[in-house]
């Protein structure tokens, strides 16, 4: 941030990892990951914070972002994110791939998405700031054409807006 040469300095910065599956496994974050019970999320939610809380004490005014992505996306129950942290969900639909716990052609209300509204509503708790990086777009057609999710989306848009999100980001 202080290497910023703007006058400004962004609002937010996006601290990310690549876009996988693939965890490291180095000593350190494999020990992480088990106080963790083997929830990664637990990781990505310790190093956020940990450069939130040393940054936020000279930068008062900067967000640090991350994902709740892939084998991030189960938040760690009770662990409460600094103030300066904005997780952004981004749940991947079952025509994306197979280990799923969206069904994106359902509202957020039908039963097949119980345990990712569930997931939602435990970010909403754990982070201040909260954002969705919402998938509109069906990667994968597994299902007789023509299909859309369209009819989900109204439910689901309520249901952001009553989980007062900061942004919406939707793929589309």
């Amino acid at each position: 941030v202080a290497a910023d040469k703007r006058e400004v300095p962004p609002y937010v910065y996006h601290v990310a990892k690549n876009d996988n599956q693939s965890d490291c496994v180095c000593p350190g974050c494999l020990a992480a990951v088990k106080r963790y019970n083997g929830n990664h999320a637990g990781l990505m939610m310790e190093f956020v914070s940990d450069i939130a809380n040393r940054v936020g004490k000279v930068h008062k005014n900067v967000l640090f972002a991350f994902l709740g992505y892939t084998t991030d996306e189960i938040p760690v129950k009770g662990y409460k994110l600094p103030s300066n942290v904005m997780v952004v969900t981004a749940q991947l639909g079952s025509e994306f791939m197979t280990r799923v716990n969206r069904d994106s052609m359902r509202s957020i209300h039908h039963p097949n998405n119980a345990l990712a509204k569930k997931y939602m509503l435990e970010w909403r708790k754990a982070a201040k700031h909260y954002s969705i990086w919402d998938y509109w777009i069906l990667f994968r057609q597994h299902y007789a054409g023509p299909a859309t999710n369209v009819s989900a989306l109204v439910d689901n848009i309520r249901f952001y807006a009553d989980l007062k999100l900061e942004h919406i980001f939707a793929e589309t």
